[in-house]
């Protein structure tokens, strides 16, 4: 489809795309200060240990490649989440990669019982629960992250909130 008469975009362009997309994208605009400020804040969370966020459908596939490899791959996530800490700290934030994440992460929903049931057919019924249970043991590592993060007093969850909130050029509204 090609530019319609009064040079508006005509087809799927015309809004259509738009009010699609707006479905899975976040737009402040549509949103209340709070809405917003708990999304930046929600994303801060993810981002500050992001390794462990995106491990979490890719872990029970791993299970299944090789079971005596399990100790080796949660050392590398935690590895691979401190130097994400170490290294992010002092840099901006992405939200698209913030966006796409969220999605990606949906996907334990099937991997972790796809993997669980696998292995349950070839006998291992440990590692079919490990499989099973290890998206929400990583959501567990986040929250130790956090805690650590308090005890050393580093505010890196609001540092990465105020960000996100600055990336999409979202400002309070006055009386909201």
């Amino acid at each position: 489809m090609g530019i319609g008469a009064g040079g508006r975009k005509s087809g799927i362009f015309n809004g259509q795309l738009a009010r699609a997309l707006d479905r899975f994208v976040w737009n402040p605009d549509n949103k209340s200060d709070s809405m917003n400020r708990t999304w930046c804040y929600l994303r801060a969370i993810e981002w500050s240990c992001w390794p462990v966020f995106l491990s979490q459908p890719l872990m029970p596939l791993l299970f299944c490649l090789s079971g005596s490899i399990v100790w080796r791959i949660l050392i590398g996530i935690v590895i691979a989440n401190t130097l994400w800490g170490i290294f992010t700290l002092k840099r901006p934030v992405n939200v698209l990669l913030a966006e796409v994440g969220i999605y990606f992460a949906l996907l334990r929903f099937l991997t972790a019982p796809a993997a669980a049931v696998y292995l349950l057919l070839k006998g291992n019924y440990w590692l079919a629960l490990a499989a099973l249970v290890s998206p929400f043991a990583a959501s567990y590592l986040t929250l130790i992250n956090l805690f650590i993060d308090q005890v050393l007093g580093i505010k890196r969850t609001a540092r990465f909130e105020n960000l996100f909130l600055r990336e999409m050029g979202y400002f309070p509204r006055p009386n909201s």
